[in-house]
């Protein structure tokens, strides 16, 4: 009898041993399976995110490029705009003179053919105030221009600023690009590391499994030899 019972006890012990066998190596099939599957997923993830914030910046950078175009655009245009004013005033200018000495001409061609051949006087008087006001005109035309023309310079230097802010800002939107990708390289680094840690932590599994059976095998063995050691010769017998 107890030698039926160690027996029973050895088979239940080497039953024991081969279902924690395969429990063990299931924990770890299934962890190194839940680690692929979740390492998929992150790289999936992280690919996305970094295709997503580069094609983003690659947006942005664009259109920075062309609000820059587009303020130097302006620029130059308000600049001709202040040049095309300064010739059309220097031009005005110009006329009014010419028109201001044929009238000056005429009036004393009608002052001649009148028998007024002495300027002094009302004659005089008149010419110079014809001559005052054509000045002041002039005066009046070189001062409007040249309001309009800082005005419009200022305005140019305010968009070629606008334009060097635009260029920042597509730098910096090229820099978070460059900046995304970096960071999705560095996040599929750590998932493969954390993949290779899971399957490392998976083999240990795998390895303890194999080690606790194979010293389980090893202690039903000696348990089973000292049994048979110590079973009489008699119960030997009758074993064999």
């Amino acid at each position: 009898m107890p030698t039926t019972l160690t027996v029973i006890g050895l088979v239940a012990s080497a039953v024991g041993a081969g279902v924690s066998y395969v429990q063990q190596s299931r924990a770890a099939d299934t962890q190194a399976q839940l680690a692929l599957l979740n390492a998929q997923a992150q790289s999936q993830a992280l690919d996305q995110q970094g295709k997503a914030a580069s094609m983003q910046a690659l947006i942005n950078e664009s259109l920075a490029a062309k609000e820059r175009a587009a303020a130097e655009a302006n620029a130059r245009l308000l600049e001709r705009q202040a040049e095309m004013g300064t010739r059309v005033t220097t031009e005005n200018i110009r006329r009014s003179r010419e028109e201001m000495a044929r009238l000056m001409a005429a009036q004393r061609a009608t002052a001649a053919a009148n028998g007024v051949s002495d300027m002094t006087g009302s004659p005089l008087q008149i010419l110079a105030s014809t001559a005052e006001d054509e000045q002041r005109m002039a005066d009046a035309a070189r001062y409007e221009d040249e309001n309009s023309r800082r005005s419009l310079f200022r305005e140019a230097a305010f968009q070629r600023n606008a334009g060097v802010l635009a260029g920042i800002n597509g730098l910096s939107a090229k820099m978070a690009g460059a900046s995304a990708r970096a960071q999705a390289a560095m996040g599929q680094s750590q998932t493969r590391l954390d993949l290779y840690a899971s399957r490392a932590s998976a083999d240990a599994l795998r390895t303890n499994a194999t080690s606790n059976l194979l010293s389980s095998v090893g202690g039903l063995v000696t348990s089973g030899y000292q049994a048979y050691r110590n079973t009489p010769r008699s119960a030997r017998r009758a074993i064999s």
